[in-house]
This record gives C-alpha cells, sequence and structure tokens, in this order.
C-alpha cells in the first residue's frame, strides 16, 4: 500500500508520499479558499500512486472563515472534489485516522489537528522515553510533551494550548514585529521575524520567495529595507548599524516569548524529559540560544534530537504530512 500525507495550512500547504517524496506549496488560504482543490490536484499529480489518502489540518483557523466549523468543512469540501471519499482518512487529536462523517461530527478534534499528528509520529520512534517536542514554524511554535509514545499536552484545541504555552504564537516567518513590541517602531506589517533572521544571517538569502511583507525577495538587503521602514525610514535614512541591533532586540524579544512557554511546560514536568526533538523550519533557533549562557540554562538540559537530521531536508520540511503517511503505514497495514 502506498500513501499521500496533506497538511492543510493557511498559508502552505505540504504534501508527502510514502515512498519519501515530500514538499511545500506556499498558498494564502484566507485569499482563495474556493480554489484550494486546484492546488492540491495539481500537488497530487507530482506524487506516486497512491491508496489511501491522510489528512490534517490547521487551515480552518483562517479569518475567511467565520467559525472552526465552517473552516473544517469547507476545507473538507474542496478535498472531496477531487479524490474519492473512500480514500480519505482524517486525522484527528486523540482519535487518529476517522472518515470523512466522522471528521465533520467531531470537527473540533479535527482543527489544527497537525501538531498532534506530528507528535504522534515521533511517539512512534521514541516509545519508551520522555520526549519534549518543540516545533518551531513560520507562524507558530508547539511544545508538546510525549510520554510512553503518546502526546501528553494538557490542551486539546488551539484555545487550550495557547492557555497552556504548548502554543506559543511565534514564528520565525510570518510574525510581525509589532506583535513582538510595538515599541518605538511603526505598528504596521512592514517587516516580520523573517527579516530579522536574515539580517542576522541565521538563515540563508531565498530570491525566489516573495512570501514576505511587502512581496519582495527574501535577500538581506530587502529585509533591511523592511526593517527600515518599521523603524519610519528606508535605507538612505537608516543606518546599518541601527537595523542590525534593531533585529538584534526583536530576536531577543522572540526568543523571550519561545522560552516562556518552554519554561511553563517543563515546570509541570517535573520527571523532565529524556531528549528534545526539534523540528520546523525554525530549529535552528533552538540551536542558536544553546549557543548563548543567558539563553542555555532555560533549555532542557537534554540531548537535542533533529527532525532534518533523521529525515532528509524533503521530508522535515514537510514534516506534518510525512508523519501523516508514516501513521497510515503503521495503523493501515
Amino acid at each position: 500500500m502506498n500513501y499521500l500525507g496533506l497538511d492543510i495550512g493557511g498559508a502552505n500547504i505540504k504534501i508527502a508520499h510514502s515512498k519519501g517524496r515530500a514538499f511545500t506549496l506556499p498558498f494564502a488560504l484566507w485569499k482563495s479558499p474556493k480554489k484550494l482543490h486546484k492546488l492540491l490536484k495539481k500537488a497530487a499529480r507530482q506524487m506516486p500512486k497512491y491508496d489511501l489518502v491522510g489528512i490534517c489540518m490547521t487551515g480552518e483557523s483562517c479569518d475567511c472563515y467565520s467559525t472552526k466549523q465552517e473552516g473544517v468543512n469547507r476545507i473538507l469540501d474542496e478535498v472531496l472534489k477531487i479524490f474519492p471519499e473512500e480514500e480519505l482518512q482524517i486525522w484527528q487529536v486523540d482519535q487518529g485516522f476517522q472518515t470523512i462523517e466522522s471528521a465533520r461530527i467531531d470537527y473540533l478534534k479535527t482543527a489544527s489537528s497537525n501538531w498532534h499528528a506530528l507528535a504522534s509520529y515521533c511517539g512512534l520512534i521514541y516509545s519508551d522515553d520522555r520526549s519534549l517536542l518543540i516545533d518551531i514554524g513560520s507562524t507558530t511554535t508547539d511544545i508538546i510533551p510525549i510520554l510512553k509514545g503518546k502526546p501528553a499536552s494538557r490542551g486539546k484545541t488551539d484555545f487550550e494550548r495557547l492557555q497552556s504555552d504548548e502554543l506559543v504564537y511565534i514564528g520565525v516567518g510570518r510574525t510581525p514585529l509589532p506583535m513582538l513590541d510595538g515599541q518605538g517602531i511603526c505598528r504596521e506589517v512592514f517587516a516580520t521575524t523573517l527579516d530579522l533572521h536574515l539580517v542576522l544571517e541565521h538563515i540563508e538569502e531565498d530570491p525566489d520567495n516573495f512570501n514576505t511583507a511587502d512581496g519582495q525577495p527574501a535577500t538581506k538587503r530587502e529585509a533591511k529595507s523592511r526593517i527600515a521602514h518599521t523603524l519610519g525610514g528606508d535605507l538612505s535614512t537608516i543606518s546599518d548599524k541601527k537595523i542590525a541591533a534593531t533585529a538584534q532586540r526583536f530576536y531577543q524579544l522572540q526568543a523571550e516569548g519561545i522560552l516562556q512557554g518552554i519554561e511553563k511546560v517543563l515546570a509541570r514536568h517535573k520527571a523532565g524529559f529524556t531528549r528534545t526533538i526539534l523540528s520546523g523550519s525554525g530549529e535552528f533557533l533552538i540551536r542558536e540560544l544553546a549557543r548563548h549562557s543567558e539563553f542555555n540554562q532555560r533549555l532542557p538540559q537534554t540531548d537535542f534530537v533533529s527532525l532534518s537530521q533523521l529525515l532528509d531536508q524533503e521530508l522535515s520540511s514537510a514534516a506534518c504530512a510525512w508523519a501523516i503517511t508514516q501513521l497510515l503505514v503503521h495503523f493501515k497495514h
């Protein structure tokens, strides 16, 4: 049996095949929700043949949908335009794979289920230990305890996980800088966290990536320009030194926001963890923090395991979609 995994997010669609292929397609779901099926069809055509399709999602949270229930239903409607119902398996929090009908009825367990799929997959790999999964994406950070191979988060929904600090709404790409601190800057989306990491050279330039605040390339020069606009100026009026200092300040604020969440989760698990699993496009951030003494002692004192090293870069970039394929292998064989 061959399996296709789909992680349907609000800004990206991630797709993986159980034979070891995966990729990500940027897609602003909130802008064009009725075009979702066209993108899914295009993505599926690029994959080898498959017998079943597993799906997890977070896209139902987009503000083009008035409720979670509407979002789940509309996304499933789009999915059904290209996949036969009998081929579909929908991942639910604490329920595993379910039918479309069950996914609609218990929609809150279908909503924002990708974190649970990834944690469940990690639990299959490390089934006997106490692990902490830290998954940092472009928009959010998930901090998920995994005990005896099962996700053991206090919260299940996004609302509950935000309250328990297991979901921190800070990422390395899309978080607007004023969301971290609006003091002394323009409270407008001129720049995001992507720009501070480009300026500080934590990540490489990507001239083909136009998913930025101003639609210009993800290069260091353009990132400097975006930060200069945040400071109320431009590259002719704001010095490189000031831009670099601003990037560093917001890096500290980003780190603080994520570390506070990690510390609160650690405080609830006095027995500690055997390992920390790093995942997502922002896993570099934890490694960067570990290099600095002022941050290092606030991180879990464990061995760090990187999904990007355990898997190849292609699969780790679509980790939740890949997790779905492997959960299908585990549960459907």
